[in-house]
């Protein structure tokens, strides 16, 4: 008898504070509309490192949906002492509604170095994009860059990556 006047007292208590609340404030507004929180094209700079190689990319992407964005992009590969200027076509998902957001970047491409004629690249990478004000992003995140080497080869060599970005 004594449990349930205790949980009779302890809901009535929640229920109370709740309608209290309500009452008191205003009603939230709904959210505005997904795609008018997103710019429908952005660019990227970004550093993607490790093991002593290093890429630095700059890349724009369109929104072809609020999840889904398509684009491209170009960059320099330094790796030990070879350099490379890559150029890659760019798949992107995110949560646009999220204030910090999982996304998923896949490129394809190729580069032209020093010591390579023409080298296949792949990029994927996972992690958090962070949202700041007025559309822009920091973005962290691992991955693995995968090159191919030679015109036609099935020699790829992945190697795993660190992702910093910023969207503006």
């Amino acid at each position: 008898m004594m449990k349930r006047l205790l949980l009779l007292l302890l809901f009535s208590g929640i229920f109370s504070c709740a309608t209290a609340q309500s009452l008191d404030r205003p009603q939230l507004n709904p959210l505005p509309d997904t795609d008018q929180l997103l710019k429908k094209g952005a660019w990227n700079v970004e550093l993607n490192t490790c093991l002593g190689m290093n890429l630095l990319n700059g890349t724009y992407t369109y929104r072809v949906t609020p999840w889904l964005a398509l684009g491209g992009g170009a960059g320099v590969r330094v790796f030990i002492v070879d350099v490379a200027i890559q150029v890659f076509a760019r798949i992107q998902t995110e949560v646009p509604q999220w204030k910090v957001s999982p996304f998923f970047i896949l490129d394809v491409g190729g580069a032209c170095g020093i010591s390579s004629a023409v080298d296949f690249i792949g990029n994927a990478v996972v992690g958090a994009r962070f949202k700041l004000r007025n559309g822009n992003a920091f973005t962290l995140g691992v991955g693995t860059h995968a090159t191919g080497y030679g015109i036609i080869t099935d020699e790829f060599f992945p190697v795993p990556l660190l992702h910093l970005g910023y969207r503006f």
